[in-house]
């Protein structure tokens, strides 16, 4: 096969498309990078002597390429030109043999004109159905798969021949634009002291955005890749839309080129190269400023290096040297700061942060508590806050803090069950106001002390779990802790949890007497179905799997919903919830909804699961003929 190729491309006198009388047979069609990479490696294996040595291969390859090089620059000299081809980067060829994902037989195969046959081969990837039969001829899903498949080699094939060279740096005047993939770009100003991502056209005119990039380690998304498929016409949104394909599906078939070619250039060694070294070096960042901002950086930002973070700490470098000195834990701080734009910025930040913290209620004692613990004491906060300013969440925090008397720091895990008491349906977003803390101070002081002495402690996962319920407890009654209860400490605290717990579950098993099932305890595979038969059980269940079920108490004594728990049967260990709805009018039951901890959705292991369920209560009894009268239509 190689040989064969080899005479096609390079003839027997060493020029493309000639034969043995010299003359030619008729010009090469229209070819990729990917064609002259394979011609060179060809070149230097099937002409080359076994006992040359590796030099004279690599003259014999140069040879050979040449008339390749002239014949692409006459017939397709557009889009990917050879403009660069002597200057590649200095890894090209040891990277080019690492890439093991690209076969060059079949690019070259596909390029010639046999795309249908040796698609699948060289892209092994699936294609959803979806889309599949959207883009198919009348409706032939094989024909969609075969076109989406198609659009992808050659979106992969002009990727893979622009990794060959590195990136491509232009000085314009005081900016400095480094250029790779032909149409992503980077822009530095150093006199407006800026980073920009511009969009590069056909013509080779640079288009600046405000997008949010990483700069630590570019190109971390597939977003750039919409760019491409937009310039080599692939795309369908920009482009013209199929008749009978939406909007949806032309969005659908976009985002799975870009996610797909993103997936495969992720395996190839020249790829990471690029992003970890060649575009990084390109760039050529300060380093004292690239540490200032990935300290800098907000814990909800973009990446290791976000853009924003590094263009404000390169226009106020003058600040964050002078903070870094005195207290590099403060560098965050100073980064809210300046990005909400709460700094007068006339004489020390440090000073004026104080003065700050100060003007808006805090202790000097406060001020002390965060320039000991640094940034650090926000970071969690800071993650799961929804507020528009995170300044407003720091000085927030740190007035619970101080009303209880500045104990020592929460660790991560005990600040995340702390404020997870406050958000409904166990998400991880809260909106952080100013009295956001409905738990006493002298409860959040006890509770940190006593994590702080037990944070070391390999029990400390259990303490935790049992302070998330003595939070609990706290915001049900408002209790406020005598000086005698202080003193008793965490012991206090948890006996009267869980004597308030017990008692919760005692008043509901007396307000609902309980319920029938259809479908008694039983294990299903390797989960167990335990039916919920009294308000305690779905109090219990509600407080464990973080979820409303305690709200279908009154539903399950009338007879309209039936609760299970799915747990594990080997560990006892609480997977998911199962609702069943009676059906009135038809007699049966049916899946009302299936949940796992904190409402997230099920697996299709537990659908198939609720599916058993159901066919074992609708085999066991039936709802319809013993049904109400107020039941019935």
């Amino acid at each position: 096969m190689r040989e064969k190729l080899c005479k096609f491309i390079t003839g027997p006198s060493g020029y493309p498309g000639s034969d043995p009388t010299g003359n030619n047979r008729g010009t090469l069609p229209q070819v990729g990078p990917g064609l002259v990479k394979l011609a060179h490696r060809l070149q230097a294996r099937c002409n080359m002597p076994a006992t040359a040595t590796s030099r004279e291969a690599k003259s014999q390859s140069q040879q050979a390429l040449l008339p390749l090089l002239q014949l692409r620059a006459q017939h397709a000299p557009g889009l990917f030109g050879f403009e660069r081809l002597n200057n590649p980067h200095p890894r090209a060829q040891s990277l080019r043999d690492a890439a093991t994902p690209v076969v060059f037989p079949e690019k070259l195969a596909h390029h010639l004109g046999r795309p249908q046959q040796l698609a699948d081969r060289w892209l092994p990837v699936a294609v959803p159905d979806t889309l599949a039969r959207a883009f198919g001829c009348d409706a032939s899903m094989d024909a969609g798969r075969a076109l989406l498949r198609r659009r992808l080699a050659d979106l992969c094939g002009r990727l893979d021949a622009q990794l060959e060279y590195a990136p491509r740096v232009t000085q314009q005047g005081p900016c400095r634009l480094i250029t790779v993939f032909r149409h992503v770009g980077f822009q530095v100003d150093y006199v407006s002291r800026r980073v920009s991502v511009a969009r590069i056209d056909a013509r080779g005119n640079a288009q600046t955005l405000d997008l949010e990039v990483e700069l630590g380690v570019p190109l971390c998304t597939s977003y750039w890749l919409r760019w491409i498929i937009e310039e080599l016409r692939l795309g369908v949104v920009t482009g013209q839309r199929p008749l009978f394909v939406t909007e949806r599906q032309a969005a659908a078939h976009d985002n799975w080129l870009m996610e797909t070619a993103y997936r495969l250039l992720r395996g190839d060694p020249r790829f990471v190269w690029l992003r970890r070294e060649g575009l990084p070096h390109a760039l050529g960042l300060d380093r004292t400023l690239s540490a200032f901002a990935v300290h800098a950086r907000q814990a909800r930002g973009a990446g290791k290096m976000p853009r924003s973070t590094y263009n404000l700490v390169w226009r106020h470098e003058q600040l964050f040297r002078q903070v870094a000195r005195e207290n590099p834990q403060l560098l965050k701080m100073l980064e809210l700061f300046l990005r909400e734009g709460r700094l007068p910025l006339k004489a020390d930040p440090v000073a004026e942060m104080r003065d700050y913290f100060r003007a808006k209620g805090c202790s000097e004692a406060a001020w002390r508590y965060v320039h000991r613990h640094g940034d650090r004491l926000f970071s969690v906060a800071c993650s799961m806050a929804t507020n528009n300013g995170l300044l407003h969440v720091c000085l927030s925090y740190l007035r619970t803090l101080d009303a209880a008397g500045l104990p020592p720091p929460p660790p991560p895990t005990l600040a995340r069950a702390w404020f997870r008491c406050y958000i409904p349906g166990g998400r991880d977003r809260l909106l952080f106001f100013t009295r956001w803390c409905a738990v006493h101070p002298t409860v959040i002081r006890v509770l940190l002390l006593t994590a702080d002495a037990r944070r070391r402690f390999p029990e400390f996962s259990a303490f935790v779990s049992e302070a998330t319920g003595v939070l609990h407890w706290a915001m049900a009654t408002g209790h406020v802790l005598t000086k005698s209860q202080a003193r008793a400490g965490w012991r206090w605290l948890r006996r009267n949890w869980q004597g308030w717990y017990l008692a919760t579950q005692r008043i509901e098993g007396m307000r609902y007497q309980g319920w029938g099932f259809p479908l008694p305890q039983t294990v299903i595979g390797r989960f167990e179905v335990l039916p919920l038969t009294n308000g305690a059980a779905l109090i219990e269940e509600a407080y464990v799997m973080r979820n409303c079920l305690d709200l279908y108490a009154s539903r399950c004594e009338s007879g309209d919903v039936r609760l299970f728990s799915v747990r594990c049967a080997e560990t006892g260990r609480r997977i998911a919830t199962l609702g069943l709805g009676a059906d009135w009018v038809e007699g049966g039951w049916h899946v009302l909804d299936i949940r796992r901890c904190a409402n997230r959705p099920p697996t299709v292991e537990l659908q198939r699961l609720a599916v058993e369920v159901v066919q074992r209560c609708n085999a066991r009894c039936s709802v319809g003929r013993n049904a109400p009268d107020d039941k019935r239509r």
